[in-house]
């Protein structure tokens, strides 16, 4: 449930604040500014188009003095650099690993080239910047980008206010551009090879006060009597990755936004096979819309649907920590039935009814929890002799406050609190298909992928409030969260492959940073951890690649002529010595570190290979100049005879070890060699 709040129309427009420079000394309040004594603010006023504008420049620190903000920079240029001169102070570190990660992404899936060909170079760049706050700190509240982001690499040169995004949301982002963006996204999804899924639908609904067409009176969980917006995403729950999404007037019935997205996706050539439901479709106008388009569907009950109940009171204490139906190794236990999933169903359905053991256990445990803790508050209130003792409504089921001679006394109804400890963990599932407990069970564990990433986005759309006073501004909160959430579960699905954990990983990506040094320069620090280092490899992202991040922020600060489109560069390989130019092989250091004694070997068989060569063609060998010097006949003889035996013993070894591809003809002759010698000299 997400509240939307507009801002009322103002006889003037106000040009808010941006960061302010507290950590700057005070200066004098301009002569024509004016200052608020309400909320501090310090303003300056002008006419444009008919429309007076007041745009804040600084906060006051006393009646005469203020601390200036980034409104003032841009409009009085002199002024800033006469009290604090052109450069402000460098940021000492910038990190770059979660910029790092989110490029390689954009790049390896073509996000990137999409993003920007959708919506253009900088306000692609911007989108990006945005898509990786929300993905790192999970919010959409545009006030804290600033903050965060100020000391992260980012695709935008500039570091953008939380009033430029408000306005680039609302009018910079065209309804046309975003659904050029979604089409684009689901050919790509054609072109990676997704003919057929099975969707997993969510949806929610937003409280919305700003009059624009899309609030319409609608089933609001707030359960208040407003008009709502709601939207719906769709996601591949073979892989986890997001498909497509809608917003849908409040009023649009859940039937026409499923069969809406049905027949995108059958657009885009891609069939949907089936529907993994949670508890808020199930309801038989959805179903019969399902079975009507000749697709399967599996759906969560809600616990007073019939199906559940008849499930419930057949077999809740059949399959209750039963090892015979237990159909998973998390302690699940289920039971499969023909059973009408509603009351007014003309068919029977194939329902399964499921007890989940660590589920019962928690929710039990929560009951016994608040239960016990109302009563002791209850309690404390008697004991006090408090005139007004009320039990909460939700308690009422299991506490009950009588009068007994004329003092007010608590009871438990311990009946009704074991029956409501017992219900826990249970829950049914209802399928279109004939299949057992256990299948229904598989099958729906697929949804798990799209439940967790679906409460992602939603966190990142700020929980119970969308900060925004535009339809426009409804739309470009959803395709960014969109964004946000193609990079989160990519690298999410990376992690799962490398058994790394994607929050863990995200707090790791600090440690890619770049340290402003003395000289006016920032330069990489590789102080990358391993598990990071493997997750960037995953999209062809290298420690090397900070020298190339250190080098295009020096870039960016120092060169008027810039790009706006994002690259990474093919990495130069070292290459080993006597490797050819192009081709794989060791590195200099492992070609270095190879033993003594391969070497040795290597030299010796060269040696008698070309003894070999030389006796076969009839040429006798070649005696030594070394044998005069070594004690005349019997030194020569020995140095002949240790030098043999050794260069047979190292022969044997090269060729047993290397398995040597001499012909037939060329061992026998070794052999023969070999112990012609040894007979010799022996």
């Amino acid at each position: 449930m997400l509240e939307l709040t507009v801002r009322k129309v103002q006889l003037h427009k106000v040009i808010f604040t941006g960061r302010i420079y507290r950590n700057l000394p005070e200066i004098p309040i301009p002569s024509d500014a004016k200052l608020n004594h309400y909320d501090g603010q310090v303003s300056i006023y002008s006419y444009a188009s008919g429309t007076r504008r007041r745009m804040v420049i600084g906060k006051a620190a006393s009646e005469t003095t203020m601390y200036v903000n980034d409104n003032f920079r841009l409009k009085f240029p002199q002024l800033w650099n006469q009290h604090f001169g052109e450069k402000l102070p460098q940021i000492s570190q910038i990190h770059a690993g979660l910029y790092g990660l989110a490029l390689g992404i954009g790049l390896r899936s073509g996000l990137y080239k999409m993003v920007q060909e959708v919506f253009g170079p900088q306000n692609g760049n911007a989108l990006m910047d945005y898509a990786v706050y929300s993905m790192r700190w999970r919010s959409s509240t545009t006030q804290l980008f600033e903050e965060e982001m100020r000391d992260q690499m980012r695709f935008s040169s500039k570091l953008y206010s939380d009033s430029w995004y408000s306005s680039f949301f609302s009018q910079k982002m065209s309804k046309d551009a975003i659904h050029q963006f979604r089409l684009r996204w689901l050919e790509y999804c054609v072109r990676s090879g997704t003919k057929e899924v099975w969707l997993c639908i969510d949806g929610s609904n937003i409280d919305c006060a700003a009059r624009v067409d899309l609030a319409q009176p609608g089933h609001a969980k707030s359960l208040r009597q407003t008009e709502i917006v709601s939207f719906i995403w769709a996601v591949d729950a073979a892989s986890g990755m997001p498909i497509t999404w809608f917003v849908n007037p409040g009023g649009m019935p859940d039937c026409k936004a499923v069969d809406e997205i049905v027949r995108s996706l059958a657009a885009s050539g891609i069939k949907v096979a089936g529907l993994i439901l949670d508890r808020g479709f199930a309801s038989q106008e959805v179903l019969d819309l399902i079975t009507a388009k000749k697709m399967d569907y599996v759906v969560m009950l809600k616990s007073n649907v019939c199906g559940f109940v008849s499930m419930f009171e057949k077999y809740a204490e059949e399959i209750r920590w039963k090892v015979k139906h237990c159909v998973s190794d998390e302690a699940v236990f289920g039971i499969a039935d023909q059973v009408k999933v509603f009351a007014q169903s003309k068919e029977e359905s194939c329902i399964g009814l499921y007890f989940v053991g660590m589920s019962s256990a928690r929710g039990s445990a929560d009951l016994l929890r608040k239960v016990r803790r109302a009563g002791t508050e209850i309690q404390k209130q008697i004991d006090e002799g408090a005139s007004r003792i009320a039990v909460p409504s939700e308690m009422k089921r299991f506490l009950n406050l009588t009068v007994e001679d004329g003092k007010p006394m608590l009871r438990y109804d311990y009946e009704a609190w074991q029956s409501a400890a017992d219900e826990k963990g249970y829950h049914a599932i209802a399928s279109s298909m004939e299949k057992t407990a256990e299948e229904m069970h598989q099958l729906y564990r697929l949804r798990d992928v799209s439940e967790k990433q679906f409460t992602i986005l939603k966190s990142q759309l700020n929980g119970n409030t969308t900060r925004v006073h535009a339809e426009a501004s409804i739309e470009s909160r959803l395709c960014v969260a969109f964004i946000a959430s193609l990079l989160r579960t990519t690298a999410q699905l990376a992690c799962e492959s490398l058994d790394l954990d994607i929050n863990v990983m995200l707090r790791k990506a600090d440690g890619a940073y770049l340290r402003y040094m003395p000289g006016d320069r920032y330069e990489a620090i590789h102080n990358l951890s391993t598990d990071f280092k493997k997750l960037l490899g995953q999209f062809d992202v290298a420690e090397g690649h900070l020298d190339h991040f250190a080098a295009e922020i020096e870039s960016r600060r120092n060169n008027a002529i810039q790009s706006e489109t994002r690259t990474l560069p093919e990495l130069e390989v070292k290459r080993g010595p006597g490797r050819p130019k192009g081709l794989p092989g060791f590195s200099r250091k492992r070609s270095l570190s190879a033993s003594r004694d391969d070497r040795r070997e290597a030299a010796t068989r060269r040696l008698w290979s070309g003894r070999l060569s030389k006796r076969l063609q009839g040429i006798p060998p070649r005696r030594s100049s070394l044998n005069a010097d070594l004690g005349g006949r019997k030194g020569a003889r020995t140095k002949k005879h240790w030098s043999a035996k050794r260069n047979s013993r190292r022969l044997l070894h090269v060729l047993k070890r290397r398995n040597a591809s001499l012909d037939a003809l060329r061992e026998v002759k070794i052999e023969r060699l070999w112990r012609e010698r040894q007979k010799k000299l022996g």
